[in-house]
Parts: structure tokens; C-alpha cells; sequence
């Protein structure tokens, strides 16, 4: 009875994780308002995650434990339990690693919670998997449905996004990444199974995919069905000869899609900055790379090393929380551990696909791969990290047996595990219902529920405690200190820029002294905020003759007042 409850609840929550957030009901016109928070769309899912999951955890690892079964463990899954564990520890600010941005909340209790469900996933029967494989694929194809219908007929409003697919997952990537996942499923079930019935899925995920507008993974989706089509049917049987045409179509799609919008390089090229700045910031000192900044603590550190060019394909004030980039991400988090790690599972991964060399062409190891492609360049939502484990347990299904070493779980771990699992479900609970009075600006109440936000102290202004909890002293924690009371403004404006001397908080500081009619001193930070910017106003400047600039940059980007007032502040430096 209860290894049935635990399937049950397996695919509801695999099922249903794409639809939630907090104004799920707007949709049908009802408000809820006791449901709202701040963050509605990540935060919610991973909220929602983490209860659901951490009650399934239960549930197996107790029915486990009493029925004196064994649990299996590919050994890599401890490496990575391991990896989180200690870059939590040892983080520059263990809080920030422990709970993150509660924007997406994508923390230790999510990631954890993800390794263990993947260990129950990766210990039900191979039926049982399939089952949760069609779950997924259904999901998408509801969701799709239901925002084809949002796309044209909104129920509130999506901001900037309104003409874009975007569904309740936030962001059209995200929703495109959750989209693509599924089609080396869909196609494999039409073209090698002859099942015609999920034709219509298809084109009805197709449809949606399209409505998001987020081209490059349009023209990836292009080429990966282009790739299955020649795979079938051998319209160009030498697979060189066929790598090379997709290249160069691949390459003129590109070059055409540049030049009629190049605001997508600017987007894209502005990627390759941000993995320049996340290097830089790694060998910045020989002791980052083995044990110093650690889990998810990239945006408070991400001004040390942020490369000027950013200021010209970002804007003024972008910084990054992540460095878009999965390999990246997990390379500045844990440099030693990650190496050891990375080149454990590329050894797996490769010496399965030689030794087995009809696994290339299964739909789980496409998916797999193109899950990576995505996220080298972008970063992915609970609902895909879900789905992602999912095929990569029907992958080590077929593995583990020859190649992945594994260990068992020991009876007394089970159970710690259950006791672990119920305390996390109880603190998500508490969090989100802490979030539900900070949306209606009750912080105190918040405080008293759950009092592991510093977001909360910060804005009922008690400071102090704001920097116990963070325990990082990052721009942040100045920018609180002198906007709360504007008491010693300039000496906090001194400490600041001299910790964190970026053109930002130099601006941050020149506005603020012009406020308070202090303009000789405020003249000061300009300039200093001025001589760290590229110089696109100075006819002079190597960047304002350069042609690839000139030629893909919206300059009006760079001078907007939606910003900062720059072409005044010139004005009056020059006049200076």
C-alpha cells in the first residue's frame, strides 16, 4: 500500500511542478490572495518541491528501513552529496550557500532533496519509469495547450513578456528548455515505434516552443529534428558530409539572424564576458581555486573581476548571479572537488557510449545531451533539474549494472534521512508562509515565523542582524547602512568603494552626495565612475571607432536614462 502512495505522489508531482505557482488560480479568474508571495513563479515550484519531495523521501526511506530493503546508490551520487555539503560549510557566506536568492530559492534543501529522489527514482522498476517518462511528457504537451491559449488570451499581465510564451515557469527559456527535453521522446515513440498518437503532442509542443521566440534553441530544436529525420530516411548517407552542412547552415542561420537582430548578440556575445569575468574571478587568488568562495555565492563577489565590456552588451547596473554556464557554475562553486567529479563521470559517460555504441541514438542520452547544451549557456528551472534526473536514471538503468560502481545505503542512514526529510518539509512550509506576510509587508510577522531571511531584517532595517545572518560584509549590507538613515554617508561611501571600487557603487555614491547637495564630492565619484566605464562618448576611445561595436551595440542601451543620467553627469563634468 504505501510503495503505491509513493508511485502516486511520484507522478503527481511530476505532473503538476510545470503548473504551480502562486497565482495559479488567476488563470480561471479566482484570487487567492493568502497564496501570494513575492516570488511567484521559481520560488513557488521549488517550494512546492521541496514539500511534496521531502514527504515521498519519507515515505521510501522509512518503508525501506522497516522492510529491510536495499537501496542502491551509484557512487557518484555521493560524490556529489559530498561536494554540496561541504561548499555549504565552507562558503564565504554559509547562509547565502544554505538558502540562496529567494527569487528562485535554488538552495541546499532543493539540491539535496533532488539526489535523494533521484536514488528513489533510480531503484523503482524500469516500468515504473516509463510511467513517469509519459507523466512528463503529458505535462508539456498540458502546458503547452495552456499557454497557447494565455499567449493570445492573457489572464494578468506578463510585463515585458507579454509577447512571448513564457507559461508558469517564469521565463521563455525556461519554458523552452522544459519543452525541448521532451521531443527525443515524442520523436522516437513516432519514427521507431510507429506510435502516430503522439503526432499531435508534438506538433502542439512544437507550436508553443515557436511562440516562445527564443531563437537559438528554435534553430536548435530545427537541427535536432533535421539530424533524426537523416537518421531515418538517409537522405545524406556519409554523416561528414552531413556534420558539415549543418554547420554551415547552422553558421548562415547565425550570421543572418545577427544582422536583422542584433540585439540577440548582444545577448549572446554578452555571454561569453560573463564566463571571462567568472574565470577571471576564479584565478583572481591561488587559493579561490581549491577552497574559498564555494555554493552560489557568485553575486557577491561578481564586481571583483566584471569585465568592462559587460557595461556595453549588458547594462550599467547587470551583474550575475550565475555565470550561465552549467560546467562554470559548478567549476567556480567547487574547483577541486568539481575536477574530480567531472572527469569521474566524463570516464562513465564516454566509456558507456564505446563499449555500447547503440546507446548514442537512444532518446534518454539525446535528452541528456541536449539538457547540457542548454544550460552551457543559460541556466535551467526546478521543473527541468526534475526531468533532467529522470532520464538520467533511465540512462544509469542501463549502465550501473557493467560500468557505474555503486554502494548501499546503510539502515541507520535511512533513517536519518527520513528524520532529515521531515524537518525540510516543515522549514519549506514555514518559509513560504513567512513569504506570505512579507508579500503583504508584515516583516515582523515573517521574522517570527521563519528567521533565516536576512531579506526580512533588512527591511524592517535591523541591520545587525541583516550581517550576522549573511555574515558577508557585500555592497548589499553598505548600500542598507547609508540609505536606512543617511547618517556618515561619506565614510561608509568611502569603505564601500574601497571594497568594492566598481563603477556602480561609485555612481550609487555621486547620486546620492548630489542629493544632499554635497556636489563637490559627488563631482568626485562621477569622475571616478566615469574613468571605470568604456568611454563610448569619447571620439578618441578605443571602443567608440571600433566596428564590431558600432555595428551590432544599441548605443541608445548604453546612454539610456532608464540606467543612469549619464550624458547629463558628462555635461557636467565637463563643464567641471
Amino acid at each position: 500500500m504505501l510503495e503505491k502512495i509513493i508511485k502516486i505522489l511520484l507522478v503527481i508531482l511530476l505532473f503538476s511542478i510545470a503548473f504551480i505557482n502562486s497565482h495559479l488560480f488567476d488563470l480561471v479568474w479566482i484570487k487567492l490572495d493568502f497564496l501570494y508571495v513575492n516570488w511567484n513563479f521559481e520560488f513557488t515550484k521549488v517550494i512546492y518541491f521541496n514539500i511534496l519531495s521531502s514527504f515521498i523521501i519519507f515515505l521510501y526511506f522509512i518503508k525501506s528501513f522497516f522492510s529491510d530493503r536495499e537501496i542502491k546508490v551509484p557512487l557518484f551520487i555521493t560524490f556529489i552529496f559530498i561536494i554540496l555539503i561541504l561548499s555549504t560549510l565552507f562558503s564565504i557566506s554559509p547562509l547565502v550557500s544554505f538558502f540562496w536568492d529567494n527569487s528562485k530559492w535554488h538552495w541546499l534543501i532543493m539540491l539535496i532533496n533532488l539526489l535523494w529522489l533521484f536514488i528513489v527514482i533510480n531503484n523503482q522498476k524500469k516500468e515504473f519509469t516509463n510511467i513517469l517518462i509519459k507523466t512528463f511528457i503529458f505535462s508539456a504537451f498540458f502546458i503547452s495547450i495552456l499557454w497557447i491559449w494565455q499567449y493570445y488570451i492573457p489572464s494578468f499581465d506578463y510585463w515585458d513578456l507579454w509577447n512571448r510564451a513564457i507559461s508558469s515557469l517564469w521565463h521563455p527559456n525556461y519554458l523552452v528548455l522544459f519543452l525541448l527535453l521532451s521531443i527525443p521522446f515524442l520523436l522516437n515513440k513516432i519514427f521507431n515505434k510507429k506510435n502516430y498518437k503522439y503526432l499531435f503532442v508534438l506538433i502542439t509542443i512544437t507550436i508553443c516552443l515557436f511562440l516562445t521566440k527564443s531563437v537559438w534553441w528554435i534553430i536548435i530544436f530545427i537541427l535536432y529534428c533535421t539530424y533524426i529525420l537523416n537518421h531515418k530516411f538517409k537522405f545524406i548517407k556519409n554523416n561528414y558530409i552531413f556534420f558539415i552542412t549543418t554547420l554551415i547552415i547552422l553558421i548562415s542561420i547565425w550570421i543572418t539572424v545577427f544582422f536583422t537582430y542584433p540585439e540577440k548578440l548582444q545577448s549572446f556575445i554578452s555571454r561569453f564576458f560573463i564566463w571571462s569575468s567568472t574565470l577571471d574571478l576564479i584565478f583572481l587568488n591561488p587559493k579561490n581555486f581549491l577552497f574559498w568562495y564555494w555554493f552560489d555565492t557568485l553575486s557577491l563577489t561578481f564586481e571583483k573581476s566584471k569585465s568592462i565590456y559587460l557595461y556595453i552588451f549588458e547594462n550599467i547596473w547587470f551583474t550575475a548571479d550565475r555565470p550561465h554556464n552549467i560546467l562554470l557554475n559548478i567549476f567556480y562553486h567547487t574547483w577541486f572537488l568539481w575536477i574530480s567529479l567531472f572527469w569521474y563521470t566524463l570516464y562513465i559517460f564516454i566509456k558507456y557510449l564505446i563499449k555500447e555504441k547503440k546507446i548514442k541514438n537512444e532518446y534518454y542520452t539525446h535528452t541528456i545531451i541536449i539538457f547540457f547544451i542548454f544550460t552551457i549557456l543559460n541556466f535551467a528551472s526546478i521543473v527541468s533539474y526534475l526531468v533532467f534526473l529522470l532520464f538520467v536514471a533511465k540512462f544509469t538503468k542501463k549502465v550501473q549494472i557493467k560500468y557505474i560502481e555503486k554502494v548501499y545505503l546503510k539502515y541507520s542512514l535511512m533513517l536519518i534521512i527520513s528524520f532529515i526529510s521531515i524537518v525540510w518539509l516543515y522549514s519549506s512550509y514555514n518559509f513560504y508562509k513567512a513569504e506570505t506576510y512579507a508579500f503583504n509587508k508584515l516583516y515582523e510577522k515573517s521574522i517570527e515565523i521563519f528567521k533565516y531571511n536576512p531579506d526580512y531584517y533588512y527591511s524592517v532595517w535591523q541591520y545587525d542582524k541583516w550581517l550576522k545572518y549573511w555574515y558577508y560584509k557585500w555592497e548589499f549590507y553598505f548600500y542598507s547602512k547609508i540609505s536606512s538613515k543617511l547618517i556618515d554617508i561619506e565614510n561608509n561611501c568611502t569603505e564601500l568603494t574601497k571594497n568594492f571600487p566598481s563603477p556602480e557603487n561609485y555612481f550609487y555614491c555621486g547620486e546620492l552626495l548630489e542629493y544632499l547637495w554635497k556636489n563637490d564630492l559627488a563631482l568626485y565619484y562621477y569622475k571616478n565612475w566615469l574613468h571605470l566605464l568604456p568611454d563610448l562618448w569619447n571620439k578618441d576611445s578605443n571602443y567608440y571607432d571600433n566596428l564590431f561595436i558600432k555595428k551590432f551595440i544599441d548605443w541608445k542601451r548604453f546612454f539610456s536614462e532608464k540606467y543612469s543620467n549619464l550624458n547629463s553627469i558628462l555635461e557636467k563634468v565637463k563643464n567641471n
